[in-house]
């Protein structure tokens, strides 16, 4: 286990940039949101992210994007896959600005539905718990902010969640994963080679780096 610290100016940076792009965003998804049934799930947590400057989830980009920055500067061209992406805010500013190659993966095929004709990226139906097969070994980094931890995930499918993020990485990647509930024994039976946490973020939460060999 490595310790690092996320610079508090860095942080600062990342929250500044996404809450600038932010409301470019909201603008460009605000024609979908009353076709969100309000029965869906996804309906609140829509309005949320498009609506909501400081928040749990605008945090958790920013920690995640800070982690990113910190673990590989020139994102440029990375292949990044995000599990559990919703509408896609955080995997579309990382195409837009820094020059991903992003895929997206949610299980709400309502959402997906609605919105993959307009996302910049492939936003495909899919389960974190079982990724699809073309999937496995290509991509340069899985992102996974504020999603890996008990309240969203139950306890026992989290070392299922890990593995299927391992296989997608091509050798040298990274799980990259901002305000994460990880247990250390789960870490400890991981099949990742080396694992980066980051203090100065959060209280309460871990933000990791899990680096593939």
């Amino acid at each position: 286990m490595i310790t690092k610290t996320i610079p508090n100016s860095l942080f600062g940076d990342c929250i500044d940039s996404l809450i600038a792009y932010r409301s470019v965003y909201r603008s460009h998804c605000e024609q979908f949101r009353d076709e969100l049934p309000s029965s869906s799930g996804n309906r609140e947590g829509f309005i949320r992210n498009t609506n909501i400057r400081h928040n749990t989830e605008l945090v958790s980009f920013a920690s995640t994007y800070a982690l990113l920055k910190d673990h590989s500067p020139d994102l440029h061209g990375k292949k990044v896959l995000q599990i559990a992406c919703n509408v896609g805010l955080f995997l579309e500013y990382l195409i837009v600005e820094e020059g991903v190659v992003g895929t997206g993966l949610d299980k709400d095929e309502h959402v997906v539905e609605l919105f993959k004709e307009h996302a910049p990226f492939p936003l495909v139906v899919g389960d974190a718990l079982s990724f699809p097969l073309e999937h496995e070994g290509a991509f340069d980094l899985v992102v996974a902010h504020h999603f890996l931890d008990q309240h969203y995930v139950s306890r026992r499918l989290l070392p299922q969640l890990v593995a299927e993020a391992h296989k997608a990485l091509v050798p040298g990647g990274a799980l990259v994963t901002g305000l994460s509930d990880l247990p250390q024994d789960i870490l400890d039976k991981s099949p990742f080679a080396e694992v980066v946490r980051y203090g100065g973020l959060v209280d309460g939460y871990d933000n990791l780096v899990l680096c593939k060999s």
